[in-house]
C-alpha cells in the first residue's frame, strides 16, 4: 500500500473501500442464490421432503448405531473365525435397547480349505453341530459374555 500511496493520510479510506469491495464480492454469490427461487425443499433430497421429522432423528440415530455395531462385530468376528478355521461370510449382531450388550449373533461361515484330508471324514448328523462350530460358539460366547444359545451359526459350502 505504501508504494501506491506514499502518504499514510488516506490509508484508512483505502482500507474502508477495499473492505466494502470484499463484502460485495462475498455477498454477490449469496444474493444470486437467493434470487433464483431455490427453496429449502430443492436442497433436501426428495425422500426427506415427504417424511415426518418428528421421530426420524431417533430412527436415524438407531440405524447408525445398528450399522456401527454390525461393522465392529463383523471386524472382530472375522479374526475370531479365522483363528477357528472359518472364513466369515456375513455377520449380524442384535443389541438390547440401549446398545450396551448383545442379545444375539447371526453368522454365516465357510470352512477354510486346509488341503486334502489323509483320513475319511464323516459328517455329523444334521441335528448335531460340528465340533468346530461348537468350539467357535464357545469362543464367541466367552468373548461377548453371552449364552451359546443366542449365537446362531450357519455353515455354508
Amino acid at each position: 500500500m505504501g508504494i501506491i500511496l506514499p502518504n499514510d493520510k488516506y490509508k484508512s479510506y483505502i482500507n474502508l473501500c477495499l473492505g466494502l469491495v470484499l463484502i460485495l464480492m462475498i455477498l454477490k454469490p449469496l444474493s444470486d442464490f437467493l434470487n433464483t427461487g431455490v427453496t429449502a425443499e430443492d436442497l433436501l433430497p426428495k425422500a426427506w421432503a415427504a417424511e415426518d421429522f418428528s421421530n426420524s432423528g431417533v430412527e436415524i440415530q438407531q440405524e447408525l448405531l445398528r450399522r456401527s455395531l454390525n461393522q465392529q462385530a463383523e471386524a472382530q468376528m472375522t479374526g475370531i473365525c479365522a483363528e477357528e478355521g472359518f472364513t466369515l461370510v456375513s455377520a449380524e449382531a442384535q443389541a438390547d435397547e440401549d446398545y450396551t450388550s448383545l442379545r444375539a449373533i447371526y453368522l454365516e461361515v465357510k470352512k477354510t480349505e486346509a488341503g486334502s484330508r489323509p483320513f475319511l471324514y464323516i459328517e455329523p448328523p444334521a441335528s448335531e453341530e460340528a465340533p468346530e462350530i461348537k468350539r467357535l460358539k464357545n469362543t464367541l460366547s466367552e468373548v461377548y459374555n453371552m449364552s451359546p444359545d443366542n449365537i446362531h451359526i450357519t455353515e455354508i459350502d
